[in-house]
Protein backbone atom coordinates (compact mmCIF):
# COMPACT_ATOMS: atom_id res chain seq x y z
CA UNK A 1 0.00 0.00 0.00
CA UNK A 2 0.98 3.39 -1.01
CA UNK A 3 1.25 6.37 1.45
CA UNK A 4 0.23 9.64 0.13
CA UNK A 5 1.77 12.76 2.20
CA UNK A 6 0.26 16.11 0.97
CA UNK A 7 2.40 18.95 0.38
CA UNK A 8 2.23 21.95 1.91
CA UNK A 9 2.92 25.32 0.02
CA UNK A 10 5.59 27.28 1.04
CA UNK A 11 3.15 30.20 0.78
CA UNK A 12 2.34 31.64 4.05
CA UNK A 13 -1.06 32.82 4.23
CA UNK A 14 -1.60 35.20 7.29
CA UNK A 15 -3.65 34.41 9.74
CA UNK A 16 -6.35 36.86 11.39
CA UNK A 17 -6.44 36.45 15.22
CA UNK A 18 -9.18 36.81 17.60
CA UNK A 19 -9.21 40.62 18.11
CA UNK A 20 -6.96 40.91 15.58
CA UNK A 21 -6.60 44.09 12.03
CA UNK A 22 -8.54 42.20 9.18
CA UNK A 23 -7.35 45.16 6.77
CA UNK A 24 -3.82 44.20 7.95
CA UNK A 25 -4.50 40.80 6.81
CA UNK A 26 -6.12 41.92 3.09
CA UNK A 27 -2.97 44.60 3.12
CA UNK A 28 -0.67 41.67 3.32
CA UNK A 29 -2.29 39.17 1.13
CA UNK A 30 -3.59 41.11 -1.64
CA UNK A 31 -0.30 43.84 -1.59
CA UNK A 32 -2.32 47.05 -1.20
CA UNK A 33 -2.09 50.22 0.44
CA UNK A 34 -4.78 51.32 2.49
CA UNK A 35 -4.66 54.62 0.90
CA UNK A 36 -4.57 53.11 -2.56
CA UNK A 37 -8.29 52.02 -1.03
CA UNK A 38 -8.53 55.17 -0.53
CA UNK A 39 -7.72 56.70 -3.99
CA UNK A 40 -9.50 54.53 -5.73
CA UNK A 41 -13.14 55.35 -3.93
CA UNK A 42 -12.35 59.01 -4.30
CA UNK A 43 -11.54 58.68 -8.04
CA UNK A 44 -15.08 56.63 -8.35
CA UNK A 45 -16.47 59.26 -6.54
CA UNK A 46 -15.46 62.17 -8.18
CA UNK A 47 -16.59 60.52 -11.42
CA UNK A 48 -20.05 59.68 -11.03
CA UNK A 49 -20.15 63.46 -9.81
CA UNK A 50 -18.52 64.91 -12.66
CA UNK A 51 -20.99 62.60 -15.23
CA UNK A 52 -24.27 64.16 -12.54
CA UNK A 53 -23.01 67.81 -13.45
CA UNK A 54 -22.56 67.02 -16.93
CA UNK A 55 -25.97 66.09 -17.12
CA UNK A 56 -27.64 68.60 -14.92
CA UNK A 57 -25.60 71.67 -16.90
CA UNK A 58 -27.07 70.13 -20.51
CA UNK A 59 -30.54 69.87 -18.72
CA UNK A 60 -30.34 73.55 -17.62
CA UNK A 61 -28.58 74.95 -21.15
CA UNK A 62 -31.32 73.26 -22.92
CA UNK A 63 -34.46 74.73 -20.73
CA UNK A 64 -32.70 78.20 -20.74
CA UNK A 65 -32.39 78.05 -24.78
CA UNK A 66 -36.02 77.52 -24.68
CA UNK A 67 -37.01 80.30 -23.02
CA UNK A 68 -34.96 82.40 -24.94
CA UNK A 69 -36.91 80.91 -28.07
CA UNK A 70 -40.69 81.45 -26.39
CA UNK A 71 -39.14 85.04 -25.48
CA UNK A 72 -38.15 86.00 -28.93
CA UNK A 73 -41.53 84.58 -30.11
CA UNK A 74 -43.20 86.72 -27.82
CA UNK A 75 -41.49 89.85 -28.71
CA UNK A 76 -42.02 89.05 -32.42
CA UNK A 77 -45.39 88.77 -32.04
CA UNK A 78 -45.79 91.89 -29.59
CA UNK A 79 -43.76 94.30 -31.87
CA UNK A 80 -45.88 92.92 -35.05
CA UNK A 81 -49.65 93.40 -33.80
CA UNK A 82 -49.93 90.01 -32.42
CA UNK A 83 -52.19 88.20 -29.54
CA UNK A 84 -52.54 91.54 -27.56
CA UNK A 85 -52.73 94.56 -30.47
CA UNK A 86 -56.35 95.19 -29.09
CA UNK A 87 -57.16 94.94 -26.04
CA UNK A 88 -59.12 98.20 -24.87
CA UNK A 89 -61.47 99.75 -26.08
CA UNK A 90 -59.33 103.19 -27.43
CA UNK A 91 -57.25 99.95 -30.02
CA UNK A 92 -59.90 97.81 -31.23
CA UNK A 93 -61.37 100.06 -34.54
CA UNK A 94 -64.72 100.42 -35.54
CA UNK A 95 -65.82 97.82 -38.40
CA UNK A 96 -68.36 98.70 -41.66
CA UNK A 97 -69.10 97.36 -44.49
CA UNK A 98 -68.15 98.88 -48.43
CA UNK A 99 -70.23 102.01 -47.85
CA UNK A 100 -69.58 102.84 -44.46
CA UNK A 101 -72.73 101.57 -42.41
CA UNK A 102 -71.37 100.35 -38.97
CA UNK A 103 -71.28 96.39 -38.34
CA UNK A 104 -68.86 96.49 -34.87
CA UNK A 105 -68.84 99.58 -32.79
CA UNK A 106 -68.47 99.50 -28.79
CA UNK A 107 -70.82 101.71 -26.48
CA UNK A 108 -70.60 102.75 -22.92
CA UNK A 109 -71.52 99.87 -20.67
CA UNK A 110 -71.05 98.56 -16.98
CA UNK A 111 -69.25 95.77 -15.31
CA UNK A 112 -71.50 94.25 -12.52
CA UNK A 113 -69.53 93.00 -9.60
CA UNK A 114 -70.63 92.53 -5.43
CA UNK A 115 -69.68 92.69 -2.51
CA UNK A 116 -70.51 89.38 -1.00
CA UNK A 117 -70.14 90.07 3.14
CA UNK A 118 -72.74 93.30 2.34
CA UNK A 119 -75.46 91.09 1.30
CA UNK A 120 -77.43 89.05 3.72
CA UNK A 121 -80.33 88.01 1.75
CA UNK A 122 -78.19 86.40 -1.15
CA UNK A 123 -80.79 84.07 -2.14
CA UNK A 124 -83.52 86.81 -2.71
CA UNK A 125 -80.33 89.16 -4.69
CA UNK A 126 -79.48 86.16 -6.88
CA UNK A 127 -83.45 85.68 -8.08
CA UNK A 128 -83.57 89.51 -8.93
CA UNK A 129 -80.25 89.28 -10.81
CA UNK A 130 -81.06 86.07 -12.55
CA UNK A 131 -84.49 88.01 -14.03
CA UNK A 132 -82.23 90.95 -15.04
CA UNK A 133 -79.76 88.86 -16.58
CA UNK A 134 -80.46 85.60 -17.98
CA UNK A 135 -77.24 84.37 -19.24
CA UNK A 136 -76.41 84.17 -15.50
CA UNK A 137 -76.01 80.79 -14.00
CA UNK A 138 -78.55 80.79 -10.74
CA UNK A 139 -76.34 78.31 -9.17
CA UNK A 140 -73.13 79.80 -9.51
CA UNK A 141 -74.30 83.74 -8.78
CA UNK A 142 -76.20 82.29 -5.59
CA UNK A 143 -72.58 80.43 -4.65
CA UNK A 144 -70.67 83.25 -4.90
CA UNK A 145 -73.30 86.12 -3.45
CA UNK A 146 -73.26 83.64 -0.36
CA UNK A 147 -68.98 83.10 -0.27
CA UNK A 148 -66.92 85.27 2.09
CA UNK A 149 -65.15 86.87 -0.74
CA UNK A 150 -64.27 90.84 -0.58
CA UNK A 151 -65.37 90.86 -4.14
CA UNK A 152 -66.23 88.70 -6.94
CA UNK A 153 -67.20 89.80 -10.96
CA UNK A 154 -70.65 88.53 -12.04
CA UNK A 155 -71.34 90.18 -15.78
CA UNK A 156 -69.84 92.09 -18.23
CA UNK A 157 -71.50 95.02 -20.87
CA UNK A 158 -74.17 95.31 -18.54
CA UNK A 159 -76.34 97.87 -20.53
CA UNK A 160 -77.77 101.60 -19.42
CA UNK A 161 -81.39 99.86 -19.01
CA UNK A 162 -80.00 96.82 -16.71
CA UNK A 163 -78.00 99.97 -15.02
CA UNK A 164 -80.99 101.07 -13.78
CA UNK A 165 -82.84 97.96 -13.09
CA UNK A 166 -79.63 97.07 -10.78
CA UNK A 167 -80.55 100.13 -8.87
CA UNK A 168 -83.98 99.52 -8.10
CA UNK A 169 -82.73 96.05 -6.26
CA UNK A 170 -81.26 98.93 -3.75
CA UNK A 171 -78.60 96.30 -2.51
CA UNK A 172 -75.43 98.62 -1.45
CA UNK A 173 -73.79 95.11 -1.89
CA UNK A 174 -73.89 94.91 -5.31
CA UNK A 175 -71.30 97.16 -7.22
CA UNK A 176 -71.32 98.71 -10.87
CA UNK A 177 -68.46 100.22 -12.69
CA UNK A 178 -67.84 101.89 -15.49
CA UNK A 179 -66.78 100.19 -18.90
CA UNK A 180 -67.17 99.97 -22.70
CA UNK A 181 -69.29 96.88 -24.29
CA UNK A 182 -68.18 95.72 -28.05
CA UNK A 183 -71.65 95.93 -30.11
CA UNK A 184 -72.51 94.40 -33.29
CA UNK A 185 -75.83 96.41 -34.25
CA UNK A 186 -77.02 93.88 -37.23
CA UNK A 187 -77.10 90.34 -35.06
CA UNK A 188 -76.55 87.46 -36.64
CA UNK A 189 -76.71 89.05 -39.94
CA UNK A 190 -72.62 89.01 -40.66
CA UNK A 191 -72.03 86.65 -37.33
CA UNK A 192 -69.51 84.13 -39.33
CA UNK A 193 -67.56 87.30 -40.78
CA UNK A 194 -67.24 89.81 -37.83
CA UNK A 195 -66.55 86.84 -35.18
CA UNK A 196 -66.45 88.15 -31.65
CA UNK A 197 -64.70 89.32 -28.58
CA UNK A 198 -63.69 88.48 -25.15
CA UNK A 199 -64.20 89.65 -21.79
CA UNK A 200 -60.79 91.15 -22.03
CA UNK A 201 -61.20 92.26 -25.81
CA UNK A 202 -59.23 89.73 -27.29
CA UNK A 203 -60.69 88.16 -31.03
CA UNK A 204 -62.39 85.07 -30.68
CA UNK A 205 -63.55 84.60 -34.16
CA UNK A 206 -64.06 86.14 -37.75
CA UNK A 207 -62.54 89.19 -38.14
CA UNK A 208 -62.09 90.17 -34.85
CA UNK A 209 -59.49 87.02 -34.16
CA UNK A 210 -57.93 88.20 -37.42
CA UNK A 211 -57.62 91.94 -36.71
CA UNK A 212 -55.26 90.45 -33.49
CA UNK A 213 -53.27 87.94 -35.44
CA UNK A 214 -52.26 90.15 -38.78
CA UNK A 215 -53.42 93.57 -37.65
CA UNK A 216 -55.09 95.76 -41.03
CA UNK A 217 -54.25 99.07 -41.02
CA UNK A 218 -57.28 101.15 -40.75
CA UNK A 219 -58.60 104.17 -42.83
CA UNK A 220 -58.32 107.88 -41.70
CA UNK A 221 -61.22 108.52 -39.29
CA UNK A 222 -60.09 104.67 -37.00
CA UNK A 223 -62.63 101.98 -39.09
CA UNK A 224 -61.54 99.25 -40.62
CA UNK A 225 -63.75 98.94 -44.12
CA UNK A 226 -64.53 95.55 -45.63
CA UNK A 227 -65.54 94.69 -48.94
CA UNK A 228 -68.88 93.20 -47.15
CA UNK A 229 -72.54 94.79 -48.85
CA UNK A 230 -74.78 94.78 -46.09
CA UNK A 231 -77.84 94.76 -48.27
CA UNK A 232 -76.45 91.86 -50.31
CA UNK A 233 -75.59 90.60 -47.21
CA UNK A 234 -79.20 90.72 -45.60
CA UNK A 235 -81.00 88.94 -49.30
CA UNK A 236 -77.98 86.42 -49.18
CA UNK A 237 -78.94 85.28 -45.36
CA UNK A 238 -82.93 85.44 -46.69
CA UNK A 239 -82.61 82.84 -49.15
CA UNK A 240 -80.94 80.56 -48.14
CA UNK A 241 -82.85 79.94 -44.78
CA UNK A 242 -85.64 79.61 -47.40
CA UNK A 243 -83.67 76.73 -48.69
CA UNK A 244 -82.66 75.22 -45.76
CA UNK A 245 -86.01 75.25 -44.33
CA UNK A 246 -87.38 73.80 -47.88
CA UNK A 247 -85.00 70.59 -47.95
CA UNK A 248 -84.95 70.35 -44.41
CA UNK A 249 -80.75 71.02 -44.50
CA UNK A 250 -78.60 70.58 -41.26
CA UNK A 251 -77.25 74.09 -42.52
CA UNK A 252 -76.21 75.68 -45.10
CA UNK A 253 -73.38 78.09 -46.73
CA UNK A 254 -73.28 80.87 -49.53
CA UNK A 255 -70.60 83.11 -50.83
CA UNK A 256 -70.84 86.01 -53.44
CA UNK A 257 -67.69 87.66 -54.94
CA UNK A 258 -66.74 90.04 -57.54
CA UNK A 259 -64.95 88.02 -60.17
CA UNK A 260 -63.05 90.84 -61.05
CA UNK A 261 -61.23 91.52 -58.05
CA UNK A 262 -61.90 89.05 -55.79
CA UNK A 263 -63.90 90.66 -53.28
CA UNK A 264 -66.21 89.10 -50.99
CA UNK A 265 -69.55 91.15 -51.13
CA UNK A 266 -71.48 88.12 -48.89
CA UNK A 267 -70.78 85.56 -46.85
CA UNK A 268 -73.03 83.47 -44.94
CA UNK A 269 -73.02 79.92 -42.77
CA UNK A 270 -76.35 78.62 -41.20
CA UNK A 271 -77.14 77.74 -38.59
CA UNK A 272 -75.82 80.96 -37.30
CA UNK A 273 -75.54 82.91 -34.06
CA UNK A 274 -75.65 86.04 -32.02
CA UNK A 275 -72.57 87.81 -31.93
CA UNK A 276 -73.65 90.23 -29.02
CA UNK A 277 -74.86 86.80 -27.18
CA UNK A 278 -72.16 84.24 -28.61
CA UNK A 279 -72.42 81.98 -25.55
CA UNK A 280 -76.28 81.62 -25.92
CA UNK A 281 -76.27 79.28 -28.95
CA UNK A 282 -74.72 75.98 -28.88
CA UNK A 283 -70.21 76.05 -29.98
CA UNK A 284 -71.74 74.07 -33.36
CA UNK A 285 -73.54 77.16 -34.96
CA UNK A 286 -70.03 79.10 -34.19
CA UNK A 287 -68.88 76.37 -37.03
CA UNK A 288 -68.37 78.25 -40.66
CA UNK A 289 -69.73 76.37 -43.36
CA UNK A 290 -68.11 78.52 -45.70
CA UNK A 291 -64.67 78.85 -45.00
CA UNK A 292 -63.77 75.58 -42.72
CA UNK A 293 -66.38 72.63 -44.18
CA UNK A 294 -64.60 70.50 -46.83
CA UNK A 295 -66.88 69.54 -49.37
Amino acid sequence: MRNFSAKTSSRKVPLVRPGGDLVTGVKSSMNLQLDDLERHAVDKTRHRLGLALFVFAVMFASLAGRLVHLNAQSDAVDSGGGLSAFTTPQQRPLITDRHGTLLVTHIDAYTLGARPQMIDNAEEVTAALTGIFPQLNHRRTGRLLASNSRYVDLNRGVTPRQYQDVLMIGNPGLVLTPSKKRVYPHGPAAAHILGFVSSDWRGLAGLERAMDMDVPVPDDEGKVVTTIDLSVQHAVRAELQKGVETFGAIGGGAVIMDVRNGEVLALVSLPDFDPNHPVATPQSHHFNRATQGVY
